[in-house]
């Protein structure tokens, strides 16, 4: 099979890297043992990020504890 070149594409500009890119920050936040030194939208990983919440939650709502004896000891 013979080598195949492929030609080079156009350079993306800045806005077009960032949907390339998913449109996370440009700021590294992970160490280089994969730790998160800051959680934020402006992080380039996705793991630094900060999670989506799943409901709301009601400040002045009632406040839900467990059990005592469910919980170990």
């Amino acid at each position: 099979m013979r080598k195949q070149t492929l030609s080079n594409g156009k350079k993306l500009s800045k806005s077009e890297l960032k949907v390339v890119h998913g449109g996370l920050g440009t700021y590294p936040c992970a160490t280089s043992s994969g730790y998160c030194k800051f959680i934020g939208p402006g992080c380039r990983e996705e793991k630094c990020q900060l999670p989506i919440p799943i409901e709301s939650v009601d400040p002045d709502g009632p406040a839900i504890l467990p059990d005592p004896g469910s919980l170990p000891l």
